[in-house]
């Protein structure tokens, strides 16, 4: 089942999964096997949120919001300015473009591959891997790790 949200045929997203649902440029998935979110390119400011769902996979452009509770794994490829979050999962996996924000909570592993700035926020995570551009390790700053010029809230 494809259910296409309302909206100019170039932003539209697509959903699919059995509890998938569409709602102008955001979708979500409660429960389930499987929820894939794609986001038509070009299209800004789409949301994704899966809740309880065994796989979820979002592929979205720039101002993207992705948010993952409670599932297996998420995994998410998103533009600049992307807000991830994964928490309760036991797989966070994330491609981000410039200036996004990564949070993982309470996972077994977070994984992020940041293709601009980044900022990642690892809490209760076991394996917290973050990748910067040219292969530029992560500075750590507090609770964070950060890729390119990006600053946590209230500095390091």
């Amino acid at each position: 089942m494809v259910l296409a949200c309302s909206g100019s045929a170039s932003g539209v997203p697509q959903c699919t999964g059995p509890s998938c649902a569409c709602s102008g440029s955001s979708c979500g998935c409660d429960g389930g096997a499987s929820c894939n979110v794609q986001c038509a390119q070009g299209g800004p400011g789409c949301s994704a949120t899966c809740n309880g769902v065994t796989d979820c996979t979002v592929a979205c452009s720039d101002n993207c919001n992705i948010d993952c509770k409670s599932g297996s794994n998420c995994g998410a490829t998103c533009g600049a300015n992307c807000n991830y979050s994964c928490d309760s999962q036991k797989t966070c996996t994330v491609t981000a473009g410039d200036h996004s924000t990564i949070d993982c909570k309470s996972s077994n592993s977070c994984t992020v591959t940041c293709t601009g700035s980044c900022i990642v926020d690892c809490t209760s995570v076991d394996n917290c891997n973050v990748t910067c551009p040219g292969d530029a390790g992560a500075t750590s700053c507090g609770d964070s790790k950060v890729c390119g010029d990006m600053k946590p809230d209230g500095g390091c």
